[in-house]
């Protein structure tokens, strides 16, 4: 119909507009009704379908599925029940281990607050808790420490009961209380075992490898400062209890210094006090020092002639002196005033050679401060020195420039009836060891004629010094082991 009117006509514009709304409204219902029909057709099928009797071959595929379902169920169930069992029995288990670990943390925390208080304890006491009971104690602390590791992992791994969870926290208070009061013990034991010297635990030592300085005299400008200072070393080492250390003291004090300390000295402080006031004057010391320099290095003939042994030896004398000089500098302050003035740069110019003071002249300068000074003068030692021993290395032609002896040697001076030999000429040798730093003693290879030679000079034959027998052990001989000789000593125990 609407093809048969015509639009540009007013009157059928409107119908034919009527027309296309009655259409589309119908095409709406078509589909509505359509998608009606089919939803009530698929309804209609399933309802026949599941009022369609069951096949034997569906009824028995249902029965299968069904009886796997119901198995499937009852295994875990079971394994429900199972681990159910097992969680019970890991915690009733964990409960038994927390249990355990208490009554040893217990056990040990009153083991502990049981002993003696550590000031009340005897010498004896005190090594003895040192020796077994930390051992022990710390073997108890470490089987806790284990225990509550193994505890921790396991209490991750299971859901406690309140009551489980305050027995955990418990355990932890006891294990942590345990270990610090061990901790605590042990502090105290070895304060108090440092305190009195008794060194429990330290490595036992061979008594005749402790170095002890030379007696002390007390002899006018005898240095104090170093024998304090080498003697505190040597009583560190040989481990000498706080009581029996001025009793140690007094072994090593001779003449005037043992009288001026006495026997009844409280501290090993008070003692050393004594000494320092009575024999410390640095200017006595240090003045004591430059006369025995003086000695062996006054007199022109002890130098020789340029490039000649005896140069190279009073060289080498004069640059050790020098390290003494910084040594007592460094370890006794008291002495530094003394030592770092300008008398002893006069000293040192004093016993020098003409051609080495010359050179000094030239380098040193009179603004410079006396620690450059004496450096300055060390420099020009050295170079003289190593010039000295490039000559006596590359050119034969020079021969020792020291008149010959007048007098009978020193004991190192002839080894044997064949060859003779001088410690002060000889580079190999250390004057300052007496026969212990000959080179001469060590060419001998058997240990039976080294010490035939030393007992027939009337040596001692451990520290090579002068031997004298005597019946008053007071008087006994005692080995000196200083400038370092304690090196050469024997370490043969036959």
């Amino acid at each position: 119909m609407i093809y048969e009117l015509d639009e540009n006509v007013e009157a059928d514009e409107a119908r034919i507009n009527s027309l296309r709304s009655l259409s589309d409204e119908l095409k709406k219902r078509v589909k509505a009704n359509a998608k009606e029909v089919k939803t009530r057709m698929v309804e209609i099928l399933k309802e026949k379908e599941e009022n369609k009797p069951m096949s034997a071959y569906e009824k028995e595929t249902l029965d299968l599925k069904t009886k796997e379902w119901e198995s499937k169920k009852a295994e875990a169930e079971i394994k429900r029940a199972d681990a159910a069992k097992k969680a019970a029995t890991k915690s009733s288990n964990l409960v038994k281990k927390m249990e355990k670990c208490l009554k040893k943390a217990d056990a040990l925390i009153d083991k502990i607050n049981g002993e003696k208080d550590v000031e009340e304890m005897s010498e004896q006491e005190i090594r003895k808790s040192i020796l077994n009971d930390i051992k022990d104690w710390k073997s108890a602390v470490d089987e806790i420490e284990k225990a509550k590791d193994i505890i921790d992992q396991e209490v991750d791994e299971i859901e406690l009961s309140v009551s489980d969870q305050e027995t955990v926290e418990t355990l932890e208070t006891k294990c942590q209380e345990a270990t610090e009061l061990f901790d605590t013990r042990k502090k105290s034991l070895t304060a108090k075992d440092e305190a009195l010297g008794l060194y429990t635990l330290a490595p036992s030592k061979n008594k005749d490898n402790v170095c002890y300085p030379k007696p002390f005299t007390g002899r006018l400008g005898e240095n104090v400062h170093k024998f304090i200072a080498e003697f505190k070393l040597a009583l560190e080492a040989d481990h000498v209890r706080t009581k029996d250390e001025v009793k140690t003291l007094i072994k090593y004090l001779d003449a005037d210094a043992k009288t001026s300390v006495g026997e009844h000295v409280q501290t090993l402080e008070d003692a050393f006090n004594v000494l320092r006031t009575t024999y410390g004057n640095p200017a006595l010391i240090w003045n004591n020092i430059k006369q025995n320099m003086s000695k062996s290095l006054g007199k022109s003939a002890y130098w020789g002639k340029p490039d000649t042994v005896e140069r190279r030896n009073s060289i080498t004398k004069l640059i050790d002196f020098i390290s003494e000089i910084r040594v007592l500098v460094k370890d006794h302050e008291v002495l530094k005033t003394e030592i770092y003035s300008i008398a002893t740069i006069t000293h040192i110019f004093s016993v020098l050679p003409r051609n080495i003071k010359d050179d000094i002249k030239n380098k040193n300068d009179c603004k410079q401060t006396i620690d450059q000074q004496i450096d300055a003068i060390e420099e020009i030692l050295e170079k003289h020195r190593s010039r000295t021993i490039y000559s006596l290395t590359f050119d034969p032609q020079i021969e020792d420039s020291r008149p010959a002896f007048n007098k009978k040697p020193t004991v190192n001076t002839s080894m044997n009836s064949h060859t003779k030999h001088n410690c002060v000429r000889s580079f190999q040798c250390n004057e300052d060891w007496g026969i212990l730093g000959c080179i001469k003693l060590y060419e001998i290879k058997k240990l039976d004629e080294r010490k035939s030679l030393i007992k027939s000079k009337s040596l001692c034959i451990k520290c090579g010094d002068d031997f004298v027998p005597n019946k008053d052990i007071r008087q006994w001989h005692r080995c000196s082991w200083k400038d370092g000789k304690c090196k050469a000593k024997c370490t043969d125990n036959g």
